[in-house]
């Protein structure tokens, strides 16, 4: 009888957990609610898969990180943070606790190659099927008026990177769907290409239309780095091909935008040269500027208290404080100088620490062959790209970019299931 309970217990524990998969992948980036009901499942479902849960959660080095991190911000709160914004640094306290959420979503993939396919595949269509039922169809095409577009997302820059994920994503899994596709009859063939290089095209267009020159550097930087990696696993002709397929994109993209994308580049120009000659305090606020201006405001804030920071929620108000060309932001655009004014070094250590152990992971799982080729450069390239746009634009508090974060890292992590954890989700 306690034998019947226990498989039970675990069948319903496997159930909940890849439904959980599924509701939290289709909703990440368009339907909250979704996606917070995937992820309560998920996480429902590890607490109820009994020891093999358990077993796997006390070996797991990010979980410790975790406390530490909680130690920390209730460190902050107890013996730092002004009270007078303490419900706001509860509130964003919680949303960074929230990144480590991707554990149970990595506990039920566990590197199971199949089951991250369709994870992604489910995510791919949602987002695609989301930004498509949110365009204005009868409007002009963004590239001819020079509107930057952002098709529901909170965020414009946020946008722009979620659009360039997808692209790598689908430049990395082309060969993979292209050997899938031989096996069909030619029609069949003919019309799956037609569908894959047109959301190839679709993702790339929304690339360049929402004009983020900060994902734009990144995504050239990342695409490098994948050809490069992918010239080193599969040998001299794969990096030929790479560099073929990379440039033949490069031209076409010129070809459509060349004149855009070089006058959004051009326009920081002057800014970047002040920058590099070493006259900050001549910088103009515009975009560049404002970015810079924002390091040397946030670490004049680091010194002020630099083991605790000024809390996670604080910042916008002593941002608002200020009175001047920076009063109307919220953050400090750039992930490290931020997390310095608002944690400390301490905190963002921590903090940092997560995204390092997860990127880790990713790297030792495409060392080891514990994930595919086109899987792991995906889950290396989505990491690499949006730590890059971090750099320009913080991301870590909103919905959106939590769940894209959720995705990436729980494909990253891929730290395969062992025992009964293992054997009952087969």
């Amino acid at each position: 009888m306690l034998e019947t309970r226990v498989g039970a217990g675990k069948r319903w524990a496997v159930h909940l957990g890849l439904a959980g998969l599924g509701l939290f992948a289709f909703g990440a980036l368009q339907f909250p609610a979704v996606a917070n009901l995937g992820l309560g499942l998920a996480l429902l479902g590890l607490l109820l898969d009994g020891r093999a849960s358990a077993r796997w959660l006390a070996r797991e080095p990010l979980v410790g990180l975790l406390l530490l991190f909680a130690l920390a911000l209730a460190a902050g709160l107890a013996l730092a943070w002004p009270v007078a914004h303490r419900a706001e640094d509860l509130d964003a306290a919680g949303r960074l606790l929230k990144l480590w959420l991707f554990l149970p979503l990595a506990y039920w993939l566990g590197g199971r190659e199949r089951r991250i396919l369709a994870f992604l595949g489910v995510a791919a269509a949602g987002f695609l099927l989301g930004r498509l039922a949110a365009l204005d169809w009868l409007a002009p095409p963004a590239l001819v008026t020079g509107e930057r577009i952002r098709l529901g997302i909170s965020s414009i820059n946020h946008f722009a990177l979620y659009a360039a994920t997808a692209s790598i994503g689908l430049a990395c899994f082309t060969p993979r769907v292209l050997r899938a596709l031989a096996a069909l009859a030619p029609a069949a063939r003919r019309v799956g290409i037609a569908l894959w290089a047109a959301a190839l095209a679709l993702t790339l267009y929304w690339t360049i239309a929402a004009q983020s020159r900060g994902v734009w550097l990144g995504a050239v930087a990342t695409a490098a780095v994948l050809v490069v990696l992918l010239g080193w696993v599969r040998g001299r002709r794969a990096l030929v091909v790479g560099l073929a397929s990379a440039a033949v994109i490069a031209a076409v993209l010129g070809l459509a935008a060349g004149a855009l994308v070089a006058q959004r580049l051009e326009v920081e120009l002057a800014t970047v040269g002040q920058a590099l000659s070493g006259r900050w305090g001549e910088l103009p606020y515009d975009s560049t500027g404002t970015r810079l201006h924002m390091i040397g405001f946030g670490l004049e804030r680091w010194r002020e208290a630099p083991w605790l920071g000024h809390g996670p929620g604080g910042l916008t108000t002593v941002l608002q404080q200020t009175g001047g060309e920076l009063a109307v932001y919220k953050h400090l655009h750039n992930v490290f100088v931020d997390g310095l004014a608002r944690l400390g070094i301490v905190g963002t250590v921590l903090l940092q620490g997560l995204f390092v152990g997860v990127l880790v992971a990713a790297w030792r799982a495409f060392r080891a062959g514990t994930l595919a080729v086109d899987v792991a450069l995906f889950a290396l390239g989505g990491l690499l790209l949006a730590f890059l746009a971090n750099l320009t634009d913080l991301r870590l508090f909103g919905w959106d970019w939590r769940n894209y974060w959720l995705l990436l890292a729980s494909v990253g992590y891929a730290v395969p299931m062992r025992g009964s954890a293992r054997s009952s989700a087969s």
